[in-house]
Order: C-alpha cells, then sequence, then structure tokens
C-alpha cells in the first residue's frame, strides 16, 4: 500500500508530502525548497497501520477518488479497535516482561470476534469501549465531553459536534456508506459525501485515542501510587 505523509520543514517551513509504504519505515524526505534531509517517525498511535490507511483516505480524497476514501476509513477504524483490544489484553498479559505467544494472540482474537458478534460498528466500539472504561462508547462520550475543558477536548481533536462523535453517526456518515459499496458495489460518492465520511473516521480515532490515554493513565496511578503512610503509635 503507498500513501502520502505531510511534512513540514523546520529548516526554511516548507510543507511538502513524501511517499510511504505498507508498513516500512519511512526513508529520510528532502526538502524540495531548500534540500534540507529530514528524517520522519511514525506517531504514538493506537495503530500504526490505521494512522497510515487514513493518510492513503485523505491523498484518494484529494485525487478526487470519492469511493476509496471510504474503504481505507473504514478499515482504519476496524484495525484501530483490533490493535486497541489486543493492545491491552497484552498489557494485562505482562508484556514486555511476558512475551505474548501466538496462542495468546489467537484466543484474544477469538475473545474479539465473540465479544462483538455479528453487529457492525455500534458493536465493536460498544465492545471495547467497555472493556476499556466500563461504558459504552456514547457514555464514554458524554462524560468525557461533560467533564472537558474546551482547550482540552481540542487538544484531544474532538472538535466537531458531540453527537459526531457517537457510533449512530459514526455508522451512518461512514460503515452505512461503506455497506453499500461492499454489497451493493454503489461507487459513485460524491465529495461531501466521502468528506463526511473520512471526517467521521478521524472522530472515531479521536474517541479510541482518548480512551487508550485515559487507560494508559490508570495504569500510571496504579503502578507509580505512594502507600499510605500514618504514624504507629508506640
Amino acid at each position: 500500500m503507498k500513501f502520502t505523509v505531510p511534512v513540514a520543514c523546520s529548516a526554511c517551513g516548507c510543507d511538502f508530502k513524501t511517499l510511504g509504504y505498507g508498513a516500512l519505515t519511512f526513508p529520510p524526505a528532502t526538502c524540495p525548497r531548500c534540500g534540507q534531509t529530514i528524517h520522519i517517525i511514525d506517531p504514538l498511535t493506537i495503530s500504526i497501520i490505521a494512522e497510515r490507511l487514513l493518510y492513503r483516505s485523505q491523498a484518494e480524497l484529494e485525487n478526487s477518488d470519492f469511493t476509496m476514501p471510504i474503504i481505507c476509513s473504514a478499515m482504519a477504524i476496524e484495525t484501530a479497535l483490533t490493535r486497541l483490544f489486543l493492545k491491552w489484553k497484552e498489557i494485562e498479559h505482562g508484556f514486555p516482561a511476558t512475551p505474548t505467544a501466538e496462542v495468546d494472540r489467537e484466543a484474544w482474537e477469538k475473545e474479539y470476534r465473540v465479544g462483538v458478534g455479528r453487529g457492525g460498528f455500534a458493536n465493536s466500539a460498544n465492545f471495547v469501549s467497555k472493556y476499556l472504561t466500563g461504558k459504552s462508547l456514547n457514555d464514554f462520550v458524554d462524560d468525557f465531553v461533560a467533564r472537558s475543558k474546551p482547550a482540552t477536548l481540542i487538544t484531544a481533536g474532538l472538535t466537531v459536534p458531540k453527537s459526531h462523535l457517537k457510533t449512530d453517526y459514526i455508522h451512518k456518515e461512514l460503515f452505512n456508506r461503506r455497506n453499500r459499496i461492499m454489497h451493493w458495489g454503489k461507487v459513485d460518492y460524491d465529495k461531501a459525501e466521502a468528506q463526511k465520511a473520512f471526517g467521521a473516521a478521524l472522530a472515531a480515532i479521536a474517541v479510541l485515542k482518548v480512551i487508550d490515554k485515559r487507560k494508559a493513565d490508570e495504569l500510571d496511578r496504579r503502578l507509580f501510587a505512594r502507600p499510605a503512610t500514618g504514624t504507629t503509635a508506640s
């Protein structure tokens, strides 16, 4: 899979794009304006492949292909959901101190399939959200938005209306369109429809990243909590 990634040159301020391939490490990029060599690293994220699928979605959208962005965006969210579940299964298992074996991954994949059942995005999202937060995705969104200041929401990438972060909206704008492509052969979507699908994918990824960070923060508190101190009567 080829995709493009945006690059900003720190030397001259030039913004340009460079090619990436599949899961390979990025080769050094050269600024077209000043010739500066730039080393590109992947962001800390739930799933590198999900991020790269979103880069591919954006590139297809910019190239006026309005079907592939929908397919790639849906694949990105499905990848992120399964990877998020497996990541925390590995951590609970004791990774990295306890290596993860193939039989462990197969058992967790089966657990994921059984937990999700035959439902669509909402089932998958709610299964992962309940596993990590104890709440459905919609309930987590409601609670997080209610407790967060505007600056926190902006930093988290949750800049759209709260209704756009919920399962019904994401299914309607993204997965329903993907299903029409796969099941009905509908491939005549327009730019506005593709943009809505891509935007729904970005919203879903942002929510999953918030869930992941919340779980990581809880783990840090448990690991680094100081035991209560007190005085003992002599």
